[in-house]
């Protein structure tokens, strides 16, 4: 797969400029979409290469994701919402190391065939594909702080102070008020709203990259390829 510039910066979209889902509506509609887009793109591969298979794997992996992200945002669950945004994001990460290899179909059956760790493969400049240098590459291509993204997601993920501020409240006196339960500190609602935005947000918009840029690319690719062949048969 080759690397293509993108002449606009999806920047605004996830900071909220423009195409920014602003509505619970908005959002169940264009993430449940995801699904539908990825089946009208993958109906356009043909004579199957093993890069589309790789192709074909991550999409289902990341439409899986779909149904347990509404649920979530629903119930305003941040810590679901952000290890399923996380998963979209490697889905991406993953699938934009095609394009960072010698040979993607080399690559691919390495991955799929070899079972061999994404973090073991080295890139066409010798720098083994391990989650920062990826999400750096993407952040290049997308021209977006993608490793700060991830970070983020992966705040809540890990068990740290963060869990402990989450239930516990200094009150007068010195008195500590923990409060545990499946539900969000009445308090904290509205905080967990506008979490639960940002990370629906980032969700969706990984989606629409792996289909949009990285699965769209790989089929002009793969017409560009296909209309060179019928101009020279001799081609291989």
């Amino acid at each position: 797969m080759q690397e293509e510039a993108h002449k606009k910066s999806p920047h605004a979209f996830v900071q909220g400029r423009e195409m920014y889902l602003k509505t619970d509506k908005e959002i169940r509609e264009r993430i449940n979409g995801l699904e539908l887009s990825a089946r009208e793109l993958l109906m356009q591969m043909k004579d199957l290469r093993i890069e589309d298979l790789y192709f074909m794997s991550a999409i289902d992996k990341s439409i899986k994701l779909i149904d347990p992200f509404l649920y979530s945002y629903r119930t305003k669950n941040i810590e679901v919402m952000a290890v399923l945004t996380r998963m979209q994001m490697d889905c991406v990460m993953r699938t934009y190391a095609l394009s960072l290899v010698s040979n993607s179909s080399e690559f691919c059956k390495s991955v799929l065939i070899e079972h061999k760790e994404v973090h073991r493969i080295k890139d066409r400049q010798n720098h083994k594909l391990d989650d920062k240098y990826m999400c750096e590459k993407l952040g290049e291509y997308l021209k977006l702080p993608v490793y700060q993204l991830y970070q983020i997601t992966c705040e809540f993920i890990h068990f740290s102070s963060r869990s402990f501020n989450r239930i516990a409240k200094a009150e007068e006196n010195y008195h500590l008020s923990i409060y545990i339960s499946k539900k969000n500190r009445p308090e904290d609602v509205k905080e967990c709203k506008r979490l639960s935005k940002e990370l629906a947000n980032q969700f969706f918009y990984f989606g629409y990259v792996l289909q949009n840029k990285l699965l769209q690319a790989w089929l002009d690719q793969l017409e560009r390829e296909a209309l060179k062949q019928e101009e020279n048969p001799s081609i291989q």
